[in-house]
């Protein structure tokens, strides 16, 4: 796997990639507070039938990081993924992700639905699937607990930055299997990282989603034992992406990508032969 800093559209981001360009594109989208080289077991899988690609998003790690948090709404977190997607010579792109990865991939899919082959996504509702449950349920408004943190002004970063690292850490290994947790803290003591990260959760009731039903084949897996996302967010998703298959893995967590990276990867290749 190969790594470099590539400027696209006037901005660095730091981008993984491998296989052959004359194959079709694999793009991989990572959540919070994750990093691209997560996708490293994924990537080692399909380089053989896809050129994959995974990409610190803007505020992560080595990418670029801007002040105003207006700059990590939604649409500009679209934008990114067309602007790579191009960047590397393609018109589409299968797009795995995760997360709030999963949540730029759902508003990536409604806008340039014709740059989407089919789309791939773990333990991410769509906005306003995931609004509705917390809006209608205390229980999952308390499972989100964190998302209204996350508002306060700088609280937050100066818990994160001088506490060690711990309150991170509590959002990735405490819920789940990083294979390398010193890449993830090596890429949160990045400067401004800290604030890019928290500056995605800072747009998020600016999130102007329009309900539409959109088309794309989607597969959604789903790790049950999910303690900040219930179950009741699938069946939510498919008033907007109808046109979805539906795994679970019953012993996985919200970090299902690293906890049982080769039952994913099963998933993942089983629909994408369909």
């Amino acid at each position: 796997m190969e790594s470099a800093i590539e400027t696209i559209s006037g901005h660095n981001y730091n981008c993984h990639t491998d296989g052959d360009r004359s194959k079709p594109l694999m793009l991989f989208l990572h959540g919070f507070p994750d990093i691209a080289e997560s996708w490293k077991s994924q990537m080692d899988y399909f380089k053989n039938n896809y050129f994959v690609v995974a990409y610190d998003q803007r505020g992560y790690n080595t990418s670029v990081k801007f002040k105003k948090k207006s700059e990590y709404r939604i649409d500009r977190l679209a934008d990114d993924v067309k602007q790579v997607i191009e960047y590397y010579g393609y018109n589409k792109a299968i797009v795995v992700s995760h997360d709030w990865g999963g949540i730029v991939a759902y508003h990536f899919s409604e806008t340039y639905s014709e740059m989407v082959d089919r789309l791939v996504v773990t333990n991410a509702p769509h906005f306003l699937a995931w609004k509705s449950k917390m809006t209608k349920s205390l229980f999952q408004g308390f499972k989100s607990w964190y998302v209204f943190f996350f508002q306060i002004p700088w609280i937050p970063d100066f818990v994160a930055r001088y506490g060690g690292l711990r309150f991170l850490m509590w959002f990735s290994s405490n819920k789940g299997s990083f294979s390398n947790l010193s890449q993830h803290k090596k890429a949160w003591k990045q400067p401004g990282a800290i604030n890019g990260m928290l500056g995605w959760y800072r747009n998020v009731f600016r999130y102007k989603s329009v309900e539409k039903i959109t088309k794309t084949k989607t597969l959604l897996i789903w790790g049950k034992k999910d303690v900040a996302l219930g179950t009741s967010m699938v069946e939510a998703n498919m008033k907007y992406f109808p046109n979805t298959t539906v795994r679970y893995l019953d012993d996985a967590s919200h970090w299902a990508v690293h906890e049982y990276p080769d039952k994913v990867n099963g998933f993942i290749e089983e629909f994408l032969d369909k």
